[in-house]
């Protein structure tokens, strides 16, 4: 049995590796076709404008904004997944050990029906570990010469 625990959870993982990788690349597209709210006349995208936060170091007034526009986005794209895809990605969240435990706790049965989707707090957990694992940490090492420019690179 504990063989079939290592499996399944290597499968877990491997699947949403996968799958978060495919949400932020599509974030990262959808980002770069939206336009810059930071003046600096050589950026052009809110990607843009997240990468030279992320890597300047110091966050506008508007990181909020970024971020509250950028979880908006991957939640759409998690309501795509099945429940089973949604549980791979939220099995691998900080959170999820803490809600299974309340869970049992409060004698909630799971089972492979369980869908993180429909309970606020879960695709939160979900839509906020993809955006600090998957879309943030590419943004702090993205370049490009408009960021070059921006950052002062060489």
């Amino acid at each position: 049995m504990e063989l079939e625990k290592t499996i399944a959870l290597n499968i877990s993982k491997e699947l949403s590796n996968k799958l978060s990788k495919r949400i932020a690349r599509q974030t990262i597209r959808w980002m770069q076709g939206q336009s810059t709210t930071i003046d600096l006349g050589c950026l052009e995208s809110l990607w843009d404008d997240v990468c030279y936060q992320r890597q300047g170091g110091s966050r506008t007034y508007s990181w909020n904004k970024y971020d509250f526009a950028v979880v908006v986005y991957v939640i759409s794209r998690l309501e795509e997944l099945s429940a089973y895809e949604a549980n791979a990605i939220w099995l691998q969240t900080e959170d999820a050990y803490g809600h299974l435990v309340d869970m049992e706790d409060s004698g909630i049965s799971i089972d492979s029906s369980f869908t993180p989707m429909n309970s606020p707090p879960y695709v939160d957990d979900i839509a906020r570990y993809i955006a600090h694992k998957y879309i943030y940490e590419q943004a702090a090492s993205w370049r490009n010469d408009r960021l070059r420019q921006a950052l002062g690179y060489d």
